[in-house]
């Protein structure tokens, strides 16, 4: 463990002075870092008083969503809501990104979305009839459905309703775009079918990407 403190250390300063510091290649190599890790140590060596302030191992994520807004040719004007938001780091990015129509939503005790810009303390279940949003994300939700997660501490919800819900507040021709691993996802992907998602495929990008027909 002391020799990895050392080495990352090291990187680090690299990182600080791409001049100085071990190759980045090796330091890649030897610790064996993924791609994620990788961007969350270029946002401990950017910032690290930010890093720590809110939430840094979703930071890496919320600049892979950035990414596929992108590839996505997602439109500056477009409104985005983040379900599960926690401290809203993919809305803070997305502002940053010129994404001003982001917003985030969270009702999860364990949040603080509260006192955030552009957030709010709700689910997608109490969003108002009407509220429309050309692009939805969320991020390892799946599991608080039926039969994880939120029992004990937090509600659960059925599947089901997760996904009509979504319908009701995507517009015709707009983008479910969401990262998960849960055992359920499988379900959910029939649910987006049944309910006139199409799959929109793109080797480039991290994220599963759905597109519901107008």
């Amino acid at each position: 463990m002391g020799a990895q403190r050392s080495m990352i250390t090291e990187l680090l300063g690299g990182l600080r002075d791409p001049l100085g510091g071990m190759s980045w290649q090796r330091t890649v190599s030897t610790l064996g870092l993924s791609s994620t890790a990788v961007l969350a140590i270029q946002e401990l060596a950017a910032n690290p008083a930010e890093f720590f302030r809110n939430g840094p191992m979703d930071r890496p994520h919320a600049r892979h969503a950035m990414l596929t807004l992108e590839l996505l040719s997602v439109r500056k004007d477009n409104k985005i809501l983040d379900i599960g938001a926690m401290g809203n780091i993919f809305v803070r990015q997305a502002q940053a990104h010129g994404y001003k129509g982001a917003k985030g939503i969270d009702r999860s005790l364990h949040c603080n979305i509260e006192g955030t810009r552009h957030g709010r303390r709700t689910d997608l279940f109490e969003l108002p009839e009407g509220e429309m949003y050309d692009v939805i994300h969320f991020r390892k939700l799946l599991d608080y459905a039926s039969g994880g997660g939120f029992e004990g501490t937090e509600r659960m919800f059925p599947i089901e309703k997760f996904a009509q819900h979504i319908t009701l507040h995507l517009k015709p021709g707009g983008l479910l775009i969401f990262q998960d691993v849960a055992r359920n996802m499988h379900r959910f992907i029939e649910l987006l079918n049944d309910l006139g998602f199409e799959r929109v495929p793109n080797s480039r990008i991290y994220y599963y990407v759905f597109r519901l027909r107008g």
